[in-house]
């Protein structure tokens, strides 16, 4: 059986590590759409001059830069289903020695 005290460190400790992944999420996410709005905005310009080279290169780093956003935000969100699901303990767990 699980003690109260072990079990509050244990909640303590996964709330701190969810939270550091959500923040860790929200960085990566703002991160990757900068980089996005640079390369759509050369990647405009480079479709204009009509070089293809710089343009295909643009149209990766762009492709790449949604993915980051999006493996970004999929981290945030299963971040705070972790916080949510810790506040609202299910009845199985809650078997607790005092």
């Amino acid at each position: 059986m699980v003690t109260t005290g072990q079990l509050l460190t244990n909640l303590t400790m996964k709330n701190f590590l969810l939270s550091i992944a959500f923040v860790y999420g929200l960085g990566m996410s703002v991160y990757g759409a900068q980089w996005y709005l640079k390369d759509m905005a050369q990647l405009e310009t480079a479709v204009q001059s009509g070089n293809t080279k710089i343009e295909l290169r643009h149209r990766i780093n762009a492709w790449g830069n949604v993915h980051t956003i999006l493996m970004a935000n999929l981290i945030s969100v299963v971040a705070l289903t972790g916080l949510a699901s810790t506040r609202q303990p299910s009845p199985s767990s809650q078997k607790v020695e005092d």
